[in-house]
């Protein structure tokens, strides 16, 4: 059975097979985190939107400062042609109009990573559940490597992942539905201490996920100069 889901950044629509549901997979459209909600939680529901109302804040957020930019524009135009005395009276309408253009960005913006706090707290719209298990991960073969060693440091740090790749080796370079193995997912998310560990342990360097990119190329894309450095040494290609 899949989960069908959706990005709470960009809205793109996810699939992934049911044994996935509480891990965490990483939006191939915008590289957005998500976590996927529980398959029992999916029954009632067969597609979870996760974005909604805090993407259309954005939208209203930025239609505002846009309009103000352009009334700035127009107000200070007009000071320029303005009889004698009233120029200031034009370019104080104008910084007004601006001024009030950033403050409601400001607060749309606030209210849509308030309403994405709340949702990862306290679960998703429309039925959907977030799982924020505080057990141990499992060693299932199912889900991607990059999840079951995420959550083996989280919970054990290097020594537990070192066990973990021990008793499953195969989670090494084992790819997630994008192809993205994980020292993809290390690249993406900034984890030095996880690349570090995981080229230790023998990961391959410069694997392609099916989108062309290597962990390096991953790096790079997402300004994470650390990573970039670290895999460079290790004779990574883009």
């Amino acid at each position: 059975m899949d989960i069908k889901f959706s990005c709470e950044k960009c809205n793109q629509n996810l699939v992934v097979d049911a044994s996935a549901g509480g891990s965490t997979v990483s939006c191939p459209k915008c590289g957005q985190s998500v976590i996927v909600p529980l398959a029992k939680a999916t029954a009632a529901s067969p597609v979870v939107h996760t974005g909604g109302i805090e993407g259309t804040l954005d939208s209203v957020g930025k239609f505002y400062l846009i309009v103000s930019i352009i009334g700035f524009v127009l107000f200070l135009n007009a000071a320029f042609v303005a009889k004698e005395g009233q120029g200031m009276f034009w370019v104080a309408l104008g910084v007004t109009a601006l001024a009030q253009g950033i403050i409601l960005r400001i607060l749309f913006q606030a209210g849509a990573e308030i309403i994405r706090l709340l949702k990862r707290l306290n679960g998703l719209p429309f039925g959907g559940q977030i799982s924020e298990t505080t057990e141990q991960p499992s060693s299932s073969t199912s889900s991607s490597g990059a999840a079951q060693i995420m959550d083996a440091f989280r919970f054990g740090g290097a020594e537990k992942v070192k066990s973990l790749l021990a008793s499953a080796p195969h989670l090494l370079n084992h790819p997630n539905q994008w192809g993205q193995t994980p020292l993809h997912q290390a690249a993406r998310g900034n984890e030095l201490e996880i690349a570090k560990l995981l080229l230790e342990q023998g990961a391959a360097v410069s694997p392609k996920d099916n989108f062309g990119k290597t962990p390096l190329k991953t790096a790079i894309e997402c300004k994470h100069k650390a990573i970039v450095d670290l895999l460079r040494q290790h004779g990574a290609i883009e």
